[in-house]
């Protein structure tokens, strides 16, 4: 260990134990970030975990990540920013990201985690839904939707499934199964 971080997070040397290596790395991404990985020796899982860290600092990270270029810790940030969803800040940018971001393999993941910010997230979700340029995306917010169960999404959803796209025809019927 060799910054304040480092010591309180308790940051020590590789070691094995009952076939599990344990060790720490800093990532290269943006920020770079001190996480904690477990490589089960046997059977080759990997359990990558980062300290805690305050609520505000979490919130700041994940938002530099989902706008780094660094594309592979985008779904590592989305999970991090519906984690504190209550906090105003996280959801708006979350739901934001959902509308905005330039990848749609990230916007279908946010669709994905959307529904864990509850009610404040179907306006976001429909207008995905319906204007989302990727059928990927149109599809994970019907999907989204239906998770959600909230009576807001029926007419979107009952429009969605009487298009023309199957794949989110078919999303969207079973989303309306749902809602009750």
């Amino acid at each position: 260990a060799k910054t304040r971080e480092q010591r309180k997070a308790r940051v020590a040397p590789p070691t094995v134990t009952k076939n599990t290596l344990s060790f720490w790395v800093l990532t290269t991404d943006v920020p770079p970030q001190l996480e904690h990985g477990k490589l089960d020796l046997t059977t080759g899982d990997l359990e990558l975990t980062s300290p805690p860290v305050r609520r505000d600092i979490a919130v700041s990270n994940a938002l530099r990540t989902l706008t780094s270029p660094s594309v592979s810790r985008h779904v590592h940030a989305i999970k991090a920013l519906a984690d504190v969803c209550t906090d105003a800040r996280a959801r708006q940018s979350l739901l934001s990201s959902l509308a905005n971001h330039p990848r749609a393999k990230t916007r279908a993941a946010i669709a994905d985690e959307a529904p864990r910010c509850g009610a404040p997230a179907v306006d976001a979700l429909i207008y995905a839904m319906e204007h989302d340029r990727s059928g990927l995306v149109r599809t994970r917010a019907a999907s989204a939707l239906g998770k959600l169960g909230d009576s807001r999404a029926r007419p979107a959803l009952a429009k969605a499934a009487r298009g023309e796209d199957a794949d989110l025809a078919w999303t969207a019927n079973n989303a309306l199964k749902k809602i009750h």
